[in-house]
């Protein structure tokens, strides 16, 4: 009875965010780096393996009233980059982080909450035993039930109450081990009241503290990377963009990613070739795609190559050829 008139009160006061009966997820395994891509449902990332234990986990969606939830489980060392979505906000929290999690570079605690609104990019560092979930939604439908206005993407300066913490990570954490949400909690809308609560009780929106020295370092020397990637790059040209040393550009790339330049620009580029011999509707030659990234050693870049993704480039071209056959048969 006392259950009955809250819903009816929350229904009356025109809750955005009203109680649901059940989550319905859909959950798939992440067999590939590529599956990263997909990490935040209609996103479209670049996703990079990064040096470490290769990717694994799963990810998994759901809706919920107009809201896409999405959530992984992240059993690996990957990097995933870009714009979550053009037209909609997206709010996140980091459910857990054994090996450690960033979010463009910072380190994100368990509980980290951040929103971020239409067209913004972003970079996150996922390490074995990540967790996250996000809510993609209408900006002005969270304006609404936040009460307030949002001129930029943010972190909140202080994490998720433990006790809302706790309750997401063990429901989601049955989600991705393939099990069924216990009944009466519904992921959703527990997250999103649970966001606007955090807000209404803690008006913080930005993170606490600035960018480290090393995580600034990073930061030029990835924007400097992406713009030349394709073009000669030497450790001079980066430490010169970044306007540090050269040590304390290795350190930098240590601490923060846990690679080195080298090993990082070159992990980069085997993935530009592998994008260019993933492509169905127009295959790329080997020696061509390697040439054109920077690669001129093609037996060590498939040295490479395989160690990354562990196959051989030919192996790569050869699975793509049968696609583009079948899709053209079809």
């Amino acid at each position: 009875m006392v259950h009955g008139h809250v819903a009816a009160l929350k229904k009356l006061s025109g809750d955005p965010f009203p109680d649901a009966k059940a989550d319905h997820w859909q959950r798939f395994p992440l067999q590939d780096i590529e599956g990263l891509r997909n990490a935040v449902l209609g996103a479209d990332l670049d996703a990079v393996q990064m040096a470490g234990r290769k990717i694994g986990g799963s990810l998994a969606f759901s809706t919920y009233d107009g809201v896409i939830l999405s959530s992984g489980f992240i059993a690996g060392n990957a990097m995933a980059r870009g714009v979550l979505s053009d037209a909609a906000v997206t709010v996140g929290i980091v459910l857990s982080q054994v090996g450690g999690f960033r979010v463009c570079l910072r380190q994100a605690p368990e509980g980290t909450v951040g929103i971020l609104l239409p067209g913004c990019e972003v970079d996150v560092l996922c390490a074995p035993g990540s967790m996250y979930v996000t809510a993609t939604l209408d900006l002005r439908r969270l304006e609404d039930g936040l009460g307030r206005r949002f001129l930029q993407s943010a972190v909140h300066s202080k994490p998720l109450a433990q006790e809302k913490l706790k309750e997401l990570r063990e429901a989601l954490l049955r989600v991705h081990l393939g099990e069924e949400t216990e009944a009466g909690v519904h992921i959703g809308s527990t997250m999103l009241r649970a966001v606007i609560s955090h807000y209404a009780n803690d008006r913080g929106t930005t993170t606490a503290s600035r960018p480290s020295s090393y995580e600034t370092i990073v930061r030029l020397a990835q924007q400097y990377i992406d713009r030349h990637l394709a073009s000669p790059i030497s450790i001079t040209d980066i430490t010169t963009a970044c306007g540090s040393s050269r040590r304390t550009l290795y350190r930098a790339f240590l601490e923060v990613l846990g690679d080195t330049p080298n090993h990082y620009l070159r992990r980069l580029r085997l993935h530009r070739i592998r994008r260019d011999l993933m492509a169905v509707d127009q295959l790329a030659t080997i020696s061509a795609s390697a040439k054109k990234w920077g690669i001129a050693e093609h037996g060590r870049m498939s040295g490479w190559y395989q160690e990354l993704f562990g196959e051989k480039p030919s192996a790569t071209v050869a699975a793509q050829s049968l696609r583009a056959i079948s899709r053209a048969w079809l």
